[in-house]
């Protein structure tokens, strides 16, 4: 897990998100979402991936009794 140091204690400002750049030194910002304050346009979906068609079974001869 995590070291405890890591963790910004209760007095800690935020920390910036990675996605910002490595700072206010980096202008301009790659994300223009970080400038602004809204949050990124949520992710289109996935395209649903196609089910390849399951094989037929074979069919079994009935078992005999023992």
């Amino acid at each position: 897990m995590y070291a405890a140091r890591s963790r910004p204690g209760p007095g800690a400002p935020p920390r910036p998100s990675p996605a910002c750049g490595r700072g206010p030194r980096r202008s301009p910002p790659r994300r223009p979402w970080c400038s602004s304050g809204s949050p990124p346009p949520p992710p289109p979906p996935p395209p649903p991936r196609p089910v390849p068609p399951t094989p037929p079974r074979p069919v079994l001869p009935p078992r005999r009794p023992r």
